[in-house]
């Protein structure tokens, strides 16, 4: 795994991360939008399939709880649709609450990708200039947070076939099985924790003489990577991320200019880094296993 997304620098990874979601919420254009949502879906699909296919039907509803609310809050816009109890529903406002919520569920299905991809381990190596003991405290929370509420609802599940839940009609009951339930709960993140500080002792965190940070040295995919970063970042500061588009008061046409197509291919290149970084990690592969057999063969 030489030129994977997954072994770049952790600082890379949080660089590209940081950039994409403040581009994604710089934008207006709704052709930008669309690529940052197949981009996302695609990413997610290539890498971190399971945990995308248990969550997506929790980012719809997220998403459309946000298009549903906004043009019921919001009543900006020319163009009055209808009515609801003398409050004016307008197409404008339907249609930036779509733009809200696509918005959203990108920054979802990237947050996913992100979650997959950064251990607590390289969450210690980023968090380290504000103190080791804090971005330990950090990063363990993250850690452990998720599992202990994957943990809670299996030692539920477990007590369930022995006759111990919370479904009882009487308070007595549901306290009794409660203590029960916080009791299995608490040993085992008791026995967690235990675990975890041995761990941590004899990789010498205590130990004065050894270091707590991991030297991770920045190799050359790193800095094309960050070269990629700060074009991305200059051409999004100095091009206009609306290209004439606006909203409000209303909706404009979308034109397809010279500008919008520079602007295009730059977000395709930058967005698409983990997918053209597995593409050469396949090349890598395929170059080396042809040298390899052509050292063979003139043996």
């Amino acid at each position: 795994m030489i030129f994977s997304f997954e072994t770049l620098n952790p600082n890379v990874i949080l660089i590209y991360f940081i950039l994409t979601i403040g581009a994604l919420y710089s934008i207006e254009n709704p052709v930008l939008i669309l690529i940052f949502i197949v981009i996302s879906i695609f990413i997610n699909l290539r890498f971190c399939k399971t945990s995308f296919k248990r969550l997506f039907k929790s980012f719809i509803l997220m998403s459309l709880l946000v298009f549903i609310i906004n043009p019921l809050v919001s009543h900006k816009g020319t163009t009055i649709l209808f009515y609801i109890k003398y409050t004016p529903i307008t197409l404008e406002s339907i249609f930036y609450g779509f733009i809200s919520s696509i918005k959203l569920i990108t920054l979802l299905f990237f947050s996913n990708y992100f979650n997959s991809i950064m251990t607590y381990e390289r969450l210690i190596y980023i968090l380290s200039p504000l103190g080791h003991n804090l971005s330990l405290i950090i990063s363990l929370s993250i850690k452990f947070i998720p599992e202990y509420l994957e943990k809670i609802t299996s030692i539920k599940d477990t007590q369930k076939t022995k006759g111990i839940h919370l479904d009882s009609d009487k308070k007595i009951d549901i306290a009794k099985n409660l203590v029960y339930i916080l009791n299995a709960f608490f040993f085992v993140t008791l026995e967690d924790g235990i675990v975890t500080i041995k761990s941590i002792k004899a990789r010498g965190y205590y130990n004065r003489c050894n270091t707590n940070k991991s030297k991770i040295k920045l190799r050359l995919v790193d800095y094309i990577c960050i070269a990629m970063s700060v074009m991305f970042l200059t051409i999004t500061l100095l091009v206009d991320n609306t290209m004439g588009y606006k909203i409000y008061p209303t909706l404009t046409n979308v034109e397809i200019n010279t500008q919008m197509i520079i602007s295009i291919i730059v977000y395709l290149l930058f967005l698409e880094i983990p997918i053209i970084l597995e593409q050469g990690e396949k090349l890598y592969v395929i170059y080396k296993r042809r040298e390899g057999k052509l050292f063979l063969s003139k043996l």
